[in-house]
């Protein structure tokens, strides 16, 4: 009988191995050298840490020039001052006096429907008070 010697594995890790075992390992190892490009989405919300995460991982500065606006540019103005000279401020006050009197004459034609048993709807109810 003829004596078999041991099926000795060779380790991928040793450079210059080919084989299906360190396919990866010549993958990355080409892409090192010859470089490649991905695309990284990241979503959230404002001031969460989105680019420093990224400044993190690609160790690197995302927006070296982007200026951080403080607390008061943020803040949406929502009231305007207009300049108004005073005929316009007589006009509008005219205005506001003229929906005011149209409101109290409706009070007081519902009052008296009511004080006559009826009410503003034209329905009689029947209440005394």
């Amino acid at each position: 009988m003829s004596k078999q010697q041991p099926i000795q594995f060779i380790n991928p890790e040793v450079p210059g191995y080919v084989g299906f075992a360190n396919l990866p390992n010549q993958v990355h190892q080409k892409s090192v050298k010859k470089g490649f490009e991905f695309t990284l989405m990241l979503v959230g919300e404002w001031g969460l840490g989105k680019s420093t995460l990224i400044n993190s991982l690609f160790l690197t500065d995302l927006h070296p020039e982007r200026i951080i606006p403080g607390a008061a540019e943020k803040i949406e103005r929502t009231v305007q001052i207009e300049a108004m000279n005073k005929d316009q401020i007589l006009l509008e006050k005219e205005a506001e006096l003229r929906r005011m009197q149209e409101m109290i004459a409706r009070m007081q034609a519902q009052l008296q429907l009511q004080m006559q048993g009826g009410d503003a709807d034209g329905g009689v109810h029947g209440h005394h008070v």
